[in-house]
């Protein structure tokens, strides 16, 4: 593999990257795809914004901006947000503001995508640390930026409210409130707001010609096509990124593999070497232990041994099923079978991870996720999973496991409108020798609303 690394030109790592975004179904091709909804979205409503930023900021020509909207008759290009008498409709600017906003965020899946599936694997297994480091913080900050003018929005918003249509007329407190619905909407859509807003928007199209042109080449010279394949596997798990879906990759699927077939057969190999190493030594120990018993007493004292293993394996001291072979896993609190386990772990209302001493992720369970866990995960040092903001973050919490300051950090957090409480935990051996970290993701939905209802028949309580 490292001579085929060396023979490879990056001269022509454009077209190596071309050759793979022109088959149907293919990440890159996928990727691309986004990268082209997302730009002809951008230009298709820059005039537009730019206008109203531009009247509302009152940059144009040295005027104001209550001069600019007079003399203009309207905002330019930003139908639907003016009056009759030309000044601005604050109440659907910030309507249509919302609803850009709802749009633009929703590209952050294929930012989400990036940095689960392409960067980590650049930065482990082929010492690339540039692209982590840099644009994955850039994607960060996009999403950071464009989270804080939703939040913005939806807090200065809530003053705005609908009044009812009943066909009455309003009295003085609704029709002051009407006054102030204006003065509400400016006050959010201030000189501040629109110049972060068209910040990023620059940002998101100056992404898109960096992937082009150094990622995605990156990623072509260097990812050998069974890691593809993974990608193209994991990338089911995420929704459709600015209505781009992802098309069937004829080629992977044909091969029938998937990221678990891959590690299985590379650990069925690793076990086929390990027995076969310790094939002879076992063969004279079974003969030694049975060559000189009655016909029948072989199988009775085997019988008697796994009996005698069993009970040891329930007490604690071994740590591995002596019916492993027939899909039973013993353990001090009683046994499943294999399939057992796993269907169980899958049913439990947690998302679970578990990272062993070593810092390599080990286990996922299985199942929709609100943050996703790729199986190309699996076998990777968990802080490369992790964008350069996080993993101080991570590093420090499982450094204070390990030393013993601490057993459990628990975090409480909203995605997607939602409030989560991710719990990260110690897990420790009965002698208390730190074997792993544990994460837990619990939607606490049903939690709080709950409570709401508990506390609202009972205020007194609060």
């Amino acid at each position: 593999n490292q001579a085929g690394k060396e023979e490879k030109n990056y001269i022509n790592k454009s077209v190596e990257a071309e050759s793979l975004i022109q088959i149907p179904g293919h990440p890159l091709s996928t990727f691309t795809k986004e990268n082209e909804a997302l730009g002809k979205y951008l230009e298709s409503t820059k005039g537009r914004w730019e206008s109203l930023v531009e009247s509302l900021s009152g940059k144009a020509g040295g005027k104001n901006k209550a001069e600019k909207v007079e003399q203009s008759g309207g905002v330019q290009g930003a139908e639907g947000v003016e009056d009759a008498q030309g000044a601005p409709d604050w109440e659907a600017l910030l309507a249509a503001f919302s609803e850009e906003l709802a749009k633009l965020r929703s590209f952050t899946v294929h930012y989400a995508k990036k940095g689960d599936l392409l960067y980590p694997l650049l930065k482990v297994k082929y010492d690339i640390s540039g692209p982590s480091q840099v644009m994955w913080t850039v994607d960060d900050e996009i999403r950071d930026t464009l989270g804080e003018l939703k939040r913005e929005l939806s807090e200065k918003s809530k003053g705005v409210r609908a009044l009812k249509n009943t066909g009455e007329d309003l009295d003085d407190e609704e029709e002051e409130y009407i006054r102030s619905k204006a003065e509400i909407a400016e006050s959010i859509l201030n000189s501040f707001f629109l110049k972060n807003y068209l910040a990023v928007r620059n940002r998101m199209e100056e992404m898109i010609y960096k992937e082009e042109n150094i990622l995605f080449p990156m990623c072509a010279l260097q990812f050998q096509k069974e890691e593809w394949i993974q990608i193209y596997f994991d990338s089911k798990d995420y929704e459709a990124c600015f209505s781009v879906e992802n098309a069937i990759w004829k080629e992977a699927e044909e091969t029938g593999n998937t990221p678990e077939k891959w590690r299985a057969a590379e650990s069925a190999g690793k076990s086929e070497r390990e027995k076969s190493g310790k094939e002879a030594s076992k063969e004279h120990s079974e003969d030694f232990h049975t060559a000189e018993l009655p016909q029948g007493a072989g199988k009775m004292l085997e019988d008697l041994l796994r009996r005698v293993e069993s009970l040891e394996g329930k007490s604690g001291n071994r740590g591995e099923s002596p019916y492993a072979n027939d899909g039973e896993i013993i353990m001090p609190g009683g046994h499943l079978k294999k399939n057992e386990l796993i269907a169980m772990l899958n049913t439990l209302p947690v998302e679970i991870t578990f990272v062993d001493k070593d810092n390599i992720n080990r286990f996922f369970n299985e199942g929709p996720k609100v943050f996703k866990r790729p199986q190309m995960a699996i076998d990777r040092e968990v802080f490369s999973c992790h964008p350069p903001k996080v993993e101080p973050m991570v590093r420090m919490i499982i450094g204070n496991f390990r030393d013993g300051k601490e057993d459990e950090v628990p975090i409480w957090m909203e995605k997607g409108g939602k409030p989560f409480l991710v719990r990260y935990m110690a897990v420790r051996d009965k002698e208390q020798n730190y074997v792993g970290t544990l994460e837990a993701v619990t939607d606490m939905t049903e939690v709080k609303e709950h409570f709401r209802q508990y506390f609202k028949s009972h205020p007194e309580e609060l």
